[in-house]
């Protein structure tokens, strides 16, 4: 099986680091977060993170971002187009049936 577009529910300390990783290897990724805002300060850290500790340069995180298309609290932008959502919200029973519910 071969995909393309891939969507992150969730982009706390796990969920950020695979919608990076994923992007950073070509995949293009949808993040779907309660506050978008906060995904886009994880994924910062993320990035640093991956510049100290893994050496990666500025056109290697540019080149990453590029394929982080959207960054949504709406779930069917989020999977418009999606082949494959991976699960990465906090264990919380509230916040899993929110996404679960919209899902």
């Amino acid at each position: 099986m071969s995909f393309k577009k891939i969507t992150i529910a969730g982009a706390g300390t796990l969920g950020s680091q695979i919608a990076f990783q994923a992007a950073f290897y070509g995949f293009t990724v949808s993040i779907w977060n309660p506050h978008p805002d906060r995904a886009i300060r994880r994924l910062n850290k993320v990035q640093k993170m991956y510049k100290q500790e893994m050496g990666i340069t500025d056109s290697d995180v540019k080149r990453a971002m590029k394929n982080i298309v959207e960054i949504t609290n709406d779930m069917e932008i989020a999977t418009k187009n999606t082949e494959y959502v991976i699960e990465s919200v906090p264990e919380n029973l509230e916040i899993k049936g929110i996404f679960y519910q919209k899902m």
